[in-house]
This record gives C-alpha cells, structure tokens and sequence, in this order.
C-alpha cells in the first residue's frame, strides 16, 4: 500500500493510491492484484516531500524516537531547575511540579491528539456507545476505535463471504452450462454428420440423374443407337407386316 507516482507515456505524470495484494494459487504467489484509485490532495503534498526528500539521500524520519524529544526536553528542565534552585528548596519543588504536570500535560495531549487522528480515519464506520460499552470496558475515544476496528473487520468477513459463496454459485453455473454447451455441441456434430450424409446421397442422385438425362439426349439424338429406337423400328416393322398380310389376304 503506498502513494505512487506514475510517468505518462508523453511525460506528465500522475498519481494513485495503490493497494497490491498477492494472487495465490495452491499457496503459491503467481501474480498480483494493484487496485488503484485517486489519493487525496494533501496525501500527494506529503508524499512528494517526503520522496523529495528521500531522493536526496536525507532521512526524513528524525534521530529520536517519537516522544523521545519532549522526555529529553523535560530532564533538561529538571536539571536546569536543580541548578538555578537549589539554593531554595521551596522554588525547586515548585518549578519541578510545574515541570512534571506540564510534562504529563503535553503527553495526555499528544495521546489525545493521536487517538482523534485515529477515530477520524474511522469516521464512516460503526461504533455505537452501546457497542462500546458492551465490547469493551474503555474509555470512551479509545472504546470507540476498538469497537470500529471490530466492525470494520466483521464487514470484511461478511464481503469475503459474500464474495464466496457468488464464486461457488458461479462456478455451479459454469458447469452447468459447460455441461448444456457439451451437448449442443454433441447434437449439433451429429446433425452436421446427418446434413452431409444426405448431401452426398443427394448429389450421387443428382449424378445418376444427370447421366440418365445424358444417355435419353443422346439416344433421341442418334435413333440408330437403339435404346427406345430399335422398339420403334420393330413396332413398326410388326405394323407393316401386318399390313401387307392383310392386302394379300385381301387379294385373294
């Protein structure tokens, strides 16, 4: 998760506010997910000095450990406090009492800070003074960031399972209709088959009708190739002959 800074292909820039998870197959790493979107203004400012900085080879994060500078600074004054009172005990216990709830003071504040800066992060999410009370047994700003946390993790159980239980249903319904598409496919194959068994037995047809249509053309064409024409000339042989045996029964 982080504030990235993007080069165009023309040479501007852009930035985004990615969050790249691992994609895992079998419990291996094959890829990664990067869902981007806009960051804030004031997140872009802040990144861009930081990086500024850390591009020229200056730490950005400071020497002490947070918190350490006031603590340093309040020793400081108990020492400084020593030396200028310790001729009068009264003052010195004084200035020191100044010191320690000034101290305490600016420490609470500081927690105080941080943990509105925490809440206000968790503006949007549910944390009910009955929650509260009933969750946890703490103050009121610290219950409420607990109690949000816990909301926000159980919406993101209830998202996980949702989205679950969709690609379960999903994947039901891929098979099925991987299943429905095996079987069209099937009779659609047998159909094909079917489609051009009959196209072969329609042009051997077309084939034989051609020649029969051929062989007729060419016999009425050329009568003394027989066929049809050889019965012809019988018949009407036969018819002759009868002809002629009846004009000699005639004449006698």
């Amino acid at each position: 998760m982080g504030l990235v800074k993007n080069r165009c292909k023309n040479g501007d820039y852009y930035w985004v506010n990615a969050y790249v998870t691992p994609v895992t197959v079998a419990g291996k790493v094959v890829g990664y997910e990067s869902v981007r979107v806009s960051p804030k203004p004031e997140d872009v400012k802040k990144a861009n000095n930081y990086y500024t900085r850390l591009n020229a080879a200056k730490k950005s994060m400071p020497k002490v450990p947070q918190g350490a500078f006031s603590s340093v600074l309040f020793l400081a004054l108990l020492v400084s406090s020593f030396f200028v009172f310790k001729e009068n005990w009264s003052l010195l216990c004084l200035a020191v009492l100044v010191e320690v709830c000034t101290f305490f003071g600016y420490q609470h504040y500081s927690f105080k800070k941080t943990l509105l800066s925490i809440e206000s992060l968790l503006s949007n999410s549910f944390k009910h003074p009955v929650a509260v009370a009933t969750y946890t047994g703490d103050a009121s700003t610290v219950g409420s960031i607990k109690v949000a946390i816990l909301s926000e993790l159980s919406h993101l159980n209830t998202v996980l399972c949702r989205i679950e239980n969709s690609a379960n249903e999903l994947s039901r319904e891929s098979k099925i209709g991987l299943s429905a598409t095996n079987d069209t496919k099937f009779y659609m194959d047998k159909q094909s088959n079917e489609t051009e068994q009959v196209a072969a037995a329609m042009n051997e047809m077309s084939t034989a009708i051609f020649e029969v249509s051929k062989h007729v053309q060419e016999t009425a064409d050329n009568p003394d190739t027989g066929g049809l024409f050889p019965f012809h000339q019988e018949l009407s042989g036969q018819v002759e002959t009868n002809t002629h045996d009846r004009d000699l029964f005639a004449s006698s």
